[in-house]
């Protein structure tokens, strides 16, 4: 579901990236994104006041849990 240019095999450590670069990573809208969230689906992410972020770390888990659950 999660596929683009992100390559997750290299996260190492806590990078915090904002909507627009998770979009591009993952080839999906920011509108997309926005909607997930509000949702409460999708890829785990903070906010800061009115600042979306999403941690590399924690994307990373999300999709490696994924992948355990598809086995």
């Amino acid at each position: 579901r999660y596929q683009g240019l992100m390559n997750t095999e290299q996260i190492k450590h806590d990078v915090w990236v904002d909507t627009k670069q998770v979009s591009e990573w993952f080839n999906i809208k920011p509108g997309t994104l926005k909607k997930q969230r509000q949702r409460g689906v999708g890829l785990p992410y903070h906010k800061f006041g009115t600042l979306v972020r999403y941690n590399t770390l924690e994307v990373q888990q999300y999709l490696d849990e994924g992948k355990k659950n598809e086995r």
